[in-house]
């Protein structure tokens, strides 16, 4: 039996490693290569700009080890453009401080992942980031239909305080926490129990961000496991993105956190400042993906209704009659269609004008 190669296989997603050191990019091609992914690599920025503009990548990995270097630059460019800013960035071979951390991170990096790195941890990380990339796009096309059918309307972009719930079984650390990143955020943080947390109560469903601090209070791999899984899976709280703090070393935890479905995972010790500079950086997806499926809503209800009158139009009518007759015939029953008529209608519009005429029409409708 001939195996097939790798060019012969469905590439899951592609990737652009941006490397100087060639040893570097040898190595991340070969694992990418080996976890069927579509793999290129460039020694500098300006490469990885000339092939991004040929052929985008859903994901780049890129060495951000000299601060005051052009990769941060770089990346910064990526996140300023409106056509490159949904690519994910991960940042390699930085080095474990928090200075070099936040760095990264605010030059745009989704996360940053200092060597050596845990191969382990980076796949999931990449799957975990491919994820939310098909996810975007997905919804971008399906707003760009929206707009080619002409159902999106401007609309002032309305900003509101993002509603953050820190999950914790440690009262004393959670009330430092709590008090830094309301600090460092400017607004108010709800702190709850693991147990509260899984409650399908309307106030816990109300969350952009669930911030999980197990590095205290004694969580077990499996009940973490399970609390992550749950609150993906529920109607109120799939939605939310997901925040774990975990103790250092605890990469294979870590890995499964992300395959699982949460959104981002800390290992280790982490000052305030890139805590709440990640913090910001997952609301701001999660309240651009609200934006998205709000677009989608309207574009599906203006689909189906009257613009003027906001009755359900033919589109629907079609489609619900034929249930109805359906349903008629499945319980030999009758069913009635009533039509109705406005009498002496175009002399309204030839003596008071259209205006008026619509007014007609949608009290008609009320």
């Amino acid at each position: 039996m001939v195996k097939p190669s790798v060019k012969d296989c469905k590439m899951s997603g592609k990737i652009l490693i941006v490397d100087s050191v060639s040893t570097n990019r040898i190595v991340l091609r070969v694992k990418m290569l080996a976890a069927r992914y579509e793999v290129d690599a460039v020694a500098s920025c300006a490469e990885a700009a000339s092939r991004i503009a040929m052929s985008q990548p859903d994901l780049v990995l890129i060495n951000l080890t000299d601060a005051q270097g052009e990769g941060h630059a770089f990346c910064r460019g990526l996140r300023a453009d409106v056509a490159t800013a949904n690519i994910a960035i991960i940042s390699v071979g930085v080095l474990d401080t928090a200075t070099a951390r936040f760095s990264a991170l605010d030059a745009g990096a989704d996360d940053v992942l200092p060597r050596p790195i845990s191969d382990t941890l980076l796949l999931a990380r990449v799957r975990s980031l491919m994820r939310r990339r098909n996810m975007s796009r997905e919804l971008q096309m399906r707003d760009g239909t929206n707009r080619n059918f002409g159902f999106e309307e401007a609309s002032a972009l309305l900003i509101t305080p993002a509603r953050i719930t820190l999950l914790s079984d440690a009262p004393t650390a959670a009330a430092a926490l709590s008090a830094d990143l309301r600090a460092g955020l400017g607004q108010s943080i709800r702190v709850i129990t693991s147990d509260d947390a899984l409650i399908d109560a309307s106030d816990v469903g109300m969350t952009d961000l669930f911030m999980i601090d197990a590095t205290v209070g004694g969580f077990r791999a499996r009940q973490l496991f399970r609390l992550v899984a749950d609150l993906r899976a529920r109607q109120s709280t799939r939605l939310a993105t997901q925040m774990v703090l975990l103790p250092s070393q605890q990469t294979e935890a870590a890995a499964m956190l992300l395959d699982l479905g949460a959104d981002d995972v800390i290992l280790g010790s982490v000052g305030t400042q890139e805590l709440v500079l990640r913090a910001k950086a997952l609301v701001r997806h999660k309240m651009d993906q609200d934006r998205l499926r709000d677009s989608l809503r309207d574009g599906l209800h203006a689909a189906i209704t009257d613009p003027l009158t906001g009755l359900y139009n033919r589109r629907y009518a079609e489609t619900h009659l034929r249930h109805i007759a359906k349903q008629a015939r499945a319980v030999g029953r009758e069913y009635a269609l009533m039509m109705i008529d406005i009498d002496h209608f175009k002399r309204i519009n030839d003596g008071f004008g259209h205006a008026a005429g619509d007014m007609v029409l949608r009290g008609l409708a009320d």
